[in-house]
């Protein structure tokens, strides 16, 4: 937050913005120097494609009793299922199998949004999202959620 407080400090007063790992509510230590913060991610529990999202937190809070403070949990768990899903695929645990397996992976539904490697050459297609900063409120706000089209084009 030491960033945001030092460009507001020297004077700049647009938007920032920033990726995922920073819609934490630490980002709210900063005060009114975290307004018009914008942070790209993987997940928002806020629009209609965030189910998968709000059942792993509700998944998440019954294990560790707190919500997880950011959506890199639940980027962990998306690469947990998708190594399972490309070793059913597979039929095996041997390393180029499931690797040749994952290449082959489609709308793997994932804790954030479905996953595809076909046809990406290793690059996954996912959403993204975007979140803003609601200072007042101490949270991110969702404002968007797409697929890239470079990645869509490559899945």
């Amino acid at each position: 937050m030491t960033l945001l407080k030092n460009l507001r400090a020297a004077g700049f007063s647009g938007p920032v913005v920033t990726a995922d790992g920073q819609e934490g509510s630490e980002t709210f230590s900063a005060g009114t120097a975290a307004n018009d913060l914008y942070v790209s991610t993987y997940g928002s529990t806020d629009d209609a494609q965030g189910a998968s999202l709000r059942k792993f937190n509700e998944l998440y809070k019954t294990k560790y009793g707190e919500y997880p403070g950011t959506v890199l949990a639940a980027l962990g768990a998306d690469d947990a299922i998708v190594i399972a899903a490309a070793v059913t695929a597979a039929d095996s645990t041997d390393g180029v199998k499931v690797r040749d397996s994952l290449d082959q992976l489609k709308d793997v539904q994932g804790a954030t949004s479905k996953i595809t490697y076909q046809g990406g050459k290793g690059l996954p297609s996912r959403d993204v999202v975007i979140l803003k900063s609601n200072v007042p409120k101490k949270r991110f706000d969702f404002v968007k959620r797409f697929r890239p089209a470079s990645l869509q084009q490559a899945g």
